[in-house]
């Protein structure tokens, strides 16, 4: 079935599809095209079907001039990255939609503390661009649950479930939600139509409480998670994967900082249990997503887990999971040039540290390539990179610039077209070294890596490659860099492969192999 849409999608794309948008198909393993919209749609959650209504997820807002600077000098992103409409411009055509419940810790923070929760509710607003009275109705509803809203997320992405739509620009297109690789074969195929594959990200999501040190872990809370997990399990279109931690902790382990020096840092509060351990809640938890009972299981996406917690995941799937060759997802990611997860741990055994100490931004050995990547740990160590590969897993390459490495924003060229490729090569540095370290391991280089660009993920993009609408020139880009490297570089034999086939693993062929291996649900039929 693979080779057949492979085909399809080489010859027959351009042949088929009538539409102006771009004919090369994209794939994306991580982004949030319904944060926005939905966020802004409450407390009623309707998925408008105008697409010029800002909550319709279809709402097209490409960055203005004043958003270009805005973000330049103050890392905000108020427009939106991922709607599907820019989507449909750039080709993005399958498309691994995260849910996410909008963390309290965003609003709840430094600010609201000295000047109020209008003030806190308005910093918030200011950088993720929803509304503060849809903020302070997350802030205020006594009714209001992280997983209520996960649920009414849910809901919103499926009400136009294979509904078409006319866009700003008069053509006719709509989303398919898939869950299995049939139906996500089947959608490509369709002209206009985009693919969708549901996750989640935050085992937040589950709770019905926000957790501190004055509400700490408890039966009631372990409880509730579980039985709203099994309950996420039995929808219709269940999550692929569920990325378990994220900013604030939630009882499955402690999270690693996430938000770089600076303002945001200062304001948001992450040091609740931040670096710590899994939990024997939190490897219940994940036993739960494991079961593979009817065929759903649902994947363990690695990202935002501590130091520790990666540590104790790859150890469960090396003992207790040892013989079901589960596959490691690191589903947005950059890499922080350090050797060896296990060396970073071992010296803070050896020295005492407290868990928040593994999560410093600052190199902690000499032989780290701080130089040219963040090296902060929630960014993956070489020793990930093999054991992902070696698992059959994914990376996804994060298109934040804070992640992919460091900011020489004042070193810009005159020349907008340098100035890209300048941000690109940020991009470039991470999947280079991904593929140099599985070369040197004797591993298939070119396997593992694919697109997760967390586009409204509150993320701030490379210059240049703003939405998902610039997703085909950043493809431009891509294979200038690969034909450059395998120019001046020797790799394995088996890495050797020609420009164009390196190119669409990473854009698109990778995670379509992904999905035929792992999106092995039961095969519902869409009805319109």
């Amino acid at each position: 079935m693979l080779k057949k849409l492979l085909n399809f999608l080489k010859n027959g794309l351009q042949k088929s599809h009538k539409t102006t948008f771009s004919n090369y198909l994209i794939a994306d393993i991580h982004c949030h095209p319904s944060m926005r919209p939905f966020n802004r749609s409450l407390p009623k959650g309707i998925n408008n079907p105008d697409t010029t209504s800002k909550e319709s997820i279809w709402y097209y807002d490409p960055p203005k001039f004043v958003d270009k600077v805005a973000q330049k000098y103050l890392s905000l992103a108020k427009y939106s990255q991922s709607n599907f409409t820019a989507m449909a411009k750039g080709g993005v055509k399958l498309i691994s939609c995260s849910l996410y419940a909008l963390e309290k810790g965003f609003i709840e923070n430094e600010l609201s503390k000295i000047g109020g929760e209008d003030l806190a509710a308005g910093a918030t607003s200011i950088t993720t661009g929803i509304p503060i009275v849809d903020l302070k109705y997350i802030l205020n509803n006594k009714n209001y649950t992280y997983y209520d809203n996960l649920c009414k997320e849910y809901n919103y992405i499926m009400q136009l479930n294979n509904k078409e739509v006319k866009l700003v620009n008069g053509e006719v297109w709509k989303y398919r939600v898939v869950n299995d690789f049939e139906s996500l074969s089947a959608a490509l195929q369709e002209e206009n139509t985009l693919a969708v594959v549901i996750n989640i990200e935050g085992g937040h999501n589950f709770a019905d409480r926000v957790l501190s040190k004055d509400e700490p872990l408890d039966a009631t809370y372990e409880e509730a998670m579980l039985n709203h997990l099994k309950a996420v399990k039995n929808w219709e279109y269940h999550p692929f994967y569920i990325t378990v931690v994220h900013h604030f902790y939630n009882g499955i382990s402690g999270n690693t900082k996430s938000f770089p020096p600076g303002m945001a840092s200062k304001n948001l509060d992450q040091s609740y249990m931040l670096g710590t351990d899994m939990t024997e809640f939190g490897e219940k938890f994940i036993d739960l997503m494991l079961d593979n009972s009817n065929g759903k299981r649902i994947l363990v996406d690695a990202k935002h887990l501590s130091i520790r917690g990666r540590i104790r995941y790859y150890e469960l799937l090396n003992t207790k999971y040892k013989n079901e060759n589960i596959p490691i997802l690191y589903t947005h990611a950059g890499v922080n040039g350090r050797k060896s997860i296990y060396e970073v741990y071992n010296i803070g055994i050896h020295q005492d540290w407290k868990p928040s100490e593994y999560c410093q931004n600052i190199p902690l050995l000499p032989n780290s390539m701080a130089e040219k990547f963040n090296a902060w740990c929630i960014n993956i160590f070489d020793d990930e990179i093999v054991l992902i590969g070696k698992s059959g897993g994914l990376i996804g390459i994060e298109f934040d610039r804070r992640i992919a490495g460091l900011d020489h924003d004042g070193e810009k060229p005159k020349s907008k077209k340098l100035a890209i490729k300048q941000w690109a090569d940020l991009i470039w540095n991470n999947i280079e070294h991904i593929a140099v370290t599985l070369d040197n391991e004797n591993l298939n280089a070119w396997d593992n890596i694919c697109i997760g660009s967390d586009f409204d993920g509150i993320i701030n993009s490379i210059y240049g490659i703003w939405t998902e609408e610039e997703m085909p020139e950043y493809k431009d880009f891509l294979v200038e860099n690969v034909t450059q490297f395998m120019a001046n570089f020797t790799l394995k034999s088996q890495n050797e492969l020609p420009i164009e086939i390196i190119v669409d693993k990473i854009m698109h062929r990778n995670l379509l192999e992904f999905y035929e291996k792992n999106l092995n649900t039961a095969k519902i039929e869409i009805v319109a």
